[in-house]
């Protein structure tokens, strides 16, 4: 392998750290915001524990969750050929 093509594969990686960093600073901000908020989490799953103390609140905790657009995430990890079994579950 010549030096070019190490050097430039180094940068590139170095690029895409960064740009996934960013994605990951976006989502903890994202996290925090529905924390903040007093939800375990952005969607729902069997696990999440909101602690709803009425079913108007569970109602009120159900719509912010559907008005939650994660499906860009998802698309954007897909075409990078990145899965796991439990995203979208």
């Amino acid at each position: 392998m010549s030096t070019k093509i190490e050097t430039d594969f180094t940068e590139l990686a170095n690029q895409i750290n960064a740009k996934i960093k960013e994605a990951a600073e976006a989502m903890k901000q994202a996290n925090a915001l529905a924390k903040a908020a007093g939800l375990s989490s952005l969607t729902y799953d069997e696990y999440d524990d909101d602690s709803a103390d009425t079913e108007e609140e569970q109602d009120k905790i159900d719509e912010f969750r559907g008005k939650v657009n994660i499906y860009p995430l998802f698309g954007e990890l897909d075409k990078a050929g990145w899965h796991t079994s439990s995203i979208g579950c």
